[in-house]
């Protein structure tokens, strides 16, 4: 793919509100996705728009995957 990315895992103490999430309904699968950027939570914040890209273009293809996995299709949608 070309995007040049790191792999964090971390078990407990999730940055967000994944950690709820993860722990809903018996387990959700959950992932963070992000950008490096600078003066975050500010108005002014500034992020490279070929990094916007590249995530915008991971999560589709996330997306894409992730459909023609069961486990990972809301139990409402599953077909059979």
């Amino acid at each position: 793919m070309g995007l040049k990315y790191q792999v964090k895992v971390s078990d407990t103490n999730f940055e967000s509100d994944m950690e709820r999430v993860f722990f809903l309904n018996g387990g959700i699968a959950v992932a963070s996705l992000g950008i490096p950027l600078c003066n975050l939570h500010s108005p002014v914040e500034i992020v490279d728009i070929e990094d916007m890209n590249g995530l915008c273009d991971l999560l589709c293809k996330l997306c894409l995957v992730l459909q023609d996995i069961p486990e990972f299709i809301p139990k409402g949608r599953q077909n059979g």
